[in-house]
């Protein structure tokens, strides 16, 4: 069955003037000539995504959105009338956020995270920036220190919002790289805390020495492109060190403490350099 809001492998059945059909070996849809290339083959398979156009009859393309059904993406609002928001989701047809669906107000020109679903009284697809009501409770299984996918959202009072793995909604401290989040950041993260609610304290840091450890290319490219010398040691402030360095203080000066017994560093009064 070919689906609405999804990529899928269909094959031409035949050509018509407007375009190639493509069928599922049940269904077909059209692919308009744009996107059909300049000799397309009876047999031959194109992946496409399926939508619905201005008069909500499936059309095939080759170009990609933003997301597909059931994900999230970054999209600019770039018309607003008495139906809603039109965002740029990068296809011809727009995607409608109904007001039902707007968390506030949208404005033409700014960005947004916008959640794709399928409507099912009309069978089209539209848009939500009401992300929260889309959540799933994280499973019991989730572990601390598990590394996922996460997308910023919205700025909260006490850090950013984010979509994980494009299924759960957590939250980034500030403390914990939640300040340097810009509204659309796709990044990695690890779950620090699951609450009781389902929801997920998320941290950009990793945790430990072992995970640390892991930063020594990083640390040693940072101190030659600062000339050898970086001024930072045991005089530095826990959050100083989080924010260059990505790691607890303590984590810190373990590392440094390695990499001065290998040989690779000197520590000085004002930081550390690097030894030739």
């Amino acid at each position: 069955m070919i689906q609405i809001g999804r990529y899928q492998t269909l094959s031409i059945a035949r050509l018509a003037e407007q375009g190639a059909y493509l069928t599922d070996g049940q269904e077909e849809v059209l692919l308009p000539n744009r996107f059909a290339g300049t000799k397309p083959t009876i047999g031959a398979e194109v992946r496409v995504f399926v939508y619905t156009d201005s008069e909500d009859r499936p059309v095939a393309t080759t170009q990609r959105p933003h997301a597909i059904d059931g994900g999230f993406g970054y999209m600019e609002c770039i018309d607003s009338n008495r139906l809603g928001a039109f965002m740029d989701w990068g296809l011809d047809k727009d995607l409608l956020i109904p007001f039902a669906e707007q968390h506030s107000p949208m404005r033409v020109g700014q960005f947004y995270v916008v959640r794709v679903l399928l409507d099912e009284k009309t069978g089209r697809l539209i848009g939500s920036t009401r992300l929260s009501r889309y959540f799933e409770s994280a499973p019991l299984s989730t572990k601390v220190g598990e590394k996922v996918s996460i997308l910023a959202y919205r700025l909260a009072e006490h850090g950013m919002l984010v979509v994980i793995d494009n299924l759960y909604g957590g939250l980034v401290f500030h403390a914990d790289g939640g300040d340097s989040l810009r509204i659309g950041d796709r990044r990695d993260g690890y779950v620090k805390r699951v609450r009781d609610d389902g929801r997920i304290a998320i941290t950009l840091f990793k945790e430990g020495f072992s995970a640390a450890v892991e930063e020594v290319p990083r640390i040693i490219e940072l101190l030659r492109s600062s000339s050898g010398f970086l001024p930072y040691g045991d005089r530095s402030s826990p959050e100083e060190i989080r924010q260059v360095f990505g790691m607890s203080k303590a984590t810190f000066k373990k590392l440094i403490g390695q990499l001065f017994r290998e040989g690779r560093i000197s520590i000085e009064a004002q930081g550390i350099r690097l030894v030739s």
